[in-house]
């Protein structure tokens, strides 16, 4: 596998892959507004790479980027594609590209970490199994209350983390919590 990185400027064709990928990965209800993405790419607080294998779009991410750390927002790998290492490889090349920043990102707490078919819990061994954690903290949206993980593990930098808290949808509040184990 090689891949091909192209980090997309508001313009970038790309964007129209993107779009399809997240519309058929991403349910509505966890999409942020296609235009505030496409806009957020022309500062320099937002990356948005696509990465190809010859001709074959594998996947995405889009990031938020501050001073120590990076909020991995959307990582989405093509379904065409998908269980072939494409997800790790992107992951590897963001690790590369930020190098000494502590990675971030939300996930769905799962019901039952050790169920084949439960989304969440697929989700979260993926991550561990590229040495991401649990930090111990979560943060609810929308009513839905999600674990912290990141590349830090329990090294996790709360202060670096806060920069990307927003509001929740339905309540307002930013919701940082830490979880007593």
């Amino acid at each position: 596998m090689e891949l091909k990185s192209v980090k997309l400027k508001p313009w970038s064709k790309e964007f129209r892959h993107v779009k399809r990928l997240l519309k058929s990965q991403i349910p509505p209800d966890e999409r942020l507004p296609f235009v505030e993405l496409r806009l957020g790419t022309c500062r320099k607080k937002a990356d948005c790479t696509c990465f190809y294998d010859q001709d074959t779009l594998a996947g995405f991410y889009y990031v938020l980027i501050k001073e120590k750390a990076v909020f991995l927002l959307y990582l989405v790998v093509n379904p065409a594609v998908q269980s072939r290492g494409y997800g790790t490889a992107i992951l590897r090349e963001l690790e590369k590209k930020y190098p000494g920043k502590q990675i971030d990102l939300h996930i769905e707490i799962p019901k039952d970490l050790c169920s084949l078919e439960e989304q969440a819990a697929k989700r979260y061994r993926f991550y561990e199994r590229a040495g991401f954690r649990y930090t111990g903290w979560t943060t609810e949206d929308g009513g839905v209350k999600y674990w912290i993980v990141s590349n830090c593990g329990t090294g996790f930098d709360t202060q670096a983390h806060s920069a990307f808290l927003i509001k929740d949808r339905k309540t307002g509040k930013a919701i940082f919590n830490h979880e007593q184990a």
